[in-house]
């Protein structure tokens, strides 16, 4: 959108360069410059009255019904009638008044009623009467060169656009056939075309011969694009990458069908449930679940989400979930399908889902019903309501990472459920201290000492097979190795040691750091907590980026840190720190997301778990009765041998 303003724009200010110098009477230097003055100028006290004047304006000026309408017809007008003044069009003038005027600079209320009345008027009343008027000025008395030359205007045309646009978001990134979309959508945007060919003839700055090649090929231009828009949409198949917070790709949109409002998508949004058999049901979503979600569809498992906020389940109906708004306050919302679910997960506030699920007891739900808790005292209460599970993630993610920075707290966690029983695979980083650094498989004989069995390595963020026998480990590799918890936690101690000595710091006071403080000192282990803000258990405060106040807290000579920050974001800065300010000491982190657990690794950090993991662990232990341990790249599924049986690999 950005560049069709600026090509307009361009558009605009030669056209004002060449009437200007027109009206002069000739092409000499300094009329050319002349003119060029006024454009800049304009331009200029254009932006101060946008930026700065308009929306210090009060009441009548900036009223949000009729008076304030009137006003900006008003301003535009005498936008145009300035730049009369001065020798340009008024186009040019009318064009810069409409793109200050947003809701960043005037009341949304405005704007809206400002767009629905300018609509009608342009496409009901002076649209039509515009475009009548270009049919009068067309000549048909054309020959066979200047249908010729349609021919070849609109090749260069097309093919101008589509490699100055498309040439440029291949250079911001895009694939090749996203940026020929964008390259292709760039030709027909003929409406400019039509009002500067008019404008030109009335000036008398071509014939009507060159002015009907130049409507016919503009009209050309806005019978290829749509036609063309279809082809590239087949190119991309309809898929599109889902980025968070995205800001560059292809969007599909019906060109022929009205948008969605969020009204219109609260009315599609499903407002009752229907037959729920062998389906997983959530109720509440949040990024905590998103891991267990995406693990259900891989099992080919169908998941219905039960949410109260309206906006999150309009987006999640816009992404394609089946979702269903719900009120559990309201007493007409019927909840008798449940009864056939296949497993309930109640994500929601403790008070809720205590709600949901004496519900589903009542309506004879039998099945697995796993309930997350804020607050690990009302776990007894939730069974009695009919959770068969209930645990609060924080806590779990606070002390499994506490158990990995310390031998003494692994007796004394009371409720810890196990992310495996059995088997677990992990991502494990080579620390520069490690005696795995500089070593190879073959001598170190880890199969034999740890238990634990490397399947894999990752280089340059790619999966590869694990390291031959007599290849050399170097610091900072990640290690793909599967094995028994036991025998994973000796492998970790070996690729990033921790002391025996020394205070484990913990960077940040979240609930899980807070936690993790809780379980370490009553451990016994001496804990040192830095936080940005003073609270009770901080020891040191300050800016966890600023390397005094780390030195301060004596960073290099901890036995780890422990980062519990609020962000995955800000995990990720103070990791590139701390490695930096203290290369040797281990650095243990929690993440929210599972897919930033690798960034946080790859800058630096030797151990990091999410909660998403935590989640998908453990529910899909009650749900699905299976223990699958989950990385963020990778993942361990029992199944069964099948014909491998008896078989030696």
């Amino acid at each position: 959108m950005a560049s069709c303003v600026i090509d307009d724009l361009l558009t605009l200010v030669v056209f004002g360069l060449i009437i200007g110098v027109l009206s002069g009477g000739d092409f000499e230097v300094m009329n050319v410059a002349i003119t060029l003055g006024k454009v800049l100028g304009f331009f200029a006290v254009a932006l101060v009255i946008g930026r700065y004047v308009y929306p210090k304006l009060t009441l009548p000026f900036r009223s949000e019904g009729g008076k304030g309408f009137t006003f900006v017809l008003v301003t535009a007008f005498a936008a145009g009638l300035f730049a009369e003044l001065i020798g340009l069009h008024m186009i040019l003038g009318a064009y810069l008044a409409g793109l200050f005027f947003e809701e960043k600079v005037a009341h949304p209320t405005l704007v809206k009623i400002v767009q629905d009345r300018s609509y009608g008027i342009a496409y009901s009343f002076l649209g039509p009467i515009f475009f009548i008027s270009l049919g009068f000025q067309i000549t048909f008395d054309i020959s066979m060169t200047e249908v010729g030359f349609v021919a070849a205007l609109t090749t260069v045309v097309i093919v101008g656009q589509i490699l100055s646009a498309g040439s440029m978001a291949l250079r911001m990134g895009l694939p090749f056939k996203e940026a020929l979309t964008v390259g292709v959508g760039m030709c027909g945007r003929a409406e400019m075309a039509f009002i500067l060919a008019s404008l030109a003839l009335a000036q008398q700055a071509i014939d009507k011969p060159v002015f009907t090649v130049l409507i016919l090929t503009a009209f050309i231009l806005n019978l290829f694009t749509p036609l063309a828009l279809k082809g590239c949409a087949i190119l991309l198949e309809g898929k599109a990458a889902r980025l968070a917070g995205a800001t560059k790709g292809v969007l599909q949109l019906d060109k022929f069908s009205d948008h969605l409002t969020p009204s219109q998508i609260d009315g599609q949004v499903p407002t009752f449930l229907t037959d729920v058999s062998d389906e997983v049901v959530i109720y509440g979503y949040g990024s905590e679940v998103d891991s267990l979600i995406d693990e259900l569809k891989s099992r080919e498992i169908p998941v219905v989400i039960l949410e109260e906020d309206a906006a999150t389940a309009r987006e999640l109906y816009a992404n394609g979930e089946s979702v269903v708004k719900v009120s559990l306050g309201d007493d007409d919302f019927d909840l008798t399908p449940l009864a056939n679910a296949r497993a309930l997960v109640a994500n929601g506030s403790d008070e809720l889902n205590a709600v949901f699920a004496l519900a589903a007891r009542e309506q004879g739900f039998e099945g697995p019903l796993v309930a997350t808790i804020e607050n690990p005292t009302r776990r007894s209460p939730m069974m009695l309501v009919g959770a068969s599970a209930a645990f609060t993630p924080s806590h779990v993610l606070a002390a499994t990472i506490a158990v990995r920075a310390s031998t003494k707290i692994s007796p004394l966690v009371v409720g810890l459920q196990p992310l495996g029983e059995h088997i677990e695979i992990a991502e494990i980083r080579v620390h520069d201290a490690s005696s795995l650094a500089g070593s190879t498989l073959k001598r170190l004989n880890l199969r034999k000492e740890t238990g634990a069995t490397i399947v894999g390595r990752w280089l340059n963020d790619e999966l590869h097979s694990a390291p031959a026998p007599d290849d050399e480990l170097k610091a900072s590799d990640i290690l793909v190795a599967a094995g028994s918890p036991e025998s994973i936690r000796t492998l970790s101690n070996l690729a990033h040691p921790i002391s025996v000595s020394g205070p484990l710091v913990i960077a940040g006071y979240s609930i899980v750091g807070q936690k993790m403080a809780e379980f370490l000192r009553d451990a016994g282990e001496e804990v040192w907590v830095i936080n940005s803000e003073r609270a009770e258990g901080v020891d040191f405060v300050g800016d966890l980026l600023d390397v005094v106040v780390l030195d301060r807290a004596g960073i290099k000579n901890a036995r780890a840190v422990i980062l519990a920050l609020e962000s995955d974001s800000t995990a990720i800065f103070v990791t590139t720190v701390v490695r930096n300010f203290a290369p040797e000491v281990p650095i243990l982190a929690s993440a929210d997301l599972v897919e930033n657990v690798s960034r946080i690794q790859k800058v630096g950090a030797d151990y990091v778990l999410s909660i998403s993991q935590v989640m998908v662990q453990i529910m899909t232990k009650h749900v699905l009765g299976d223990s699958v341990s989950q990385q963020p790249r990778i993942k361990l599924v029992k199944v069964r041998p099948a014909k491998l049986t008896g078989k030696i690999l």
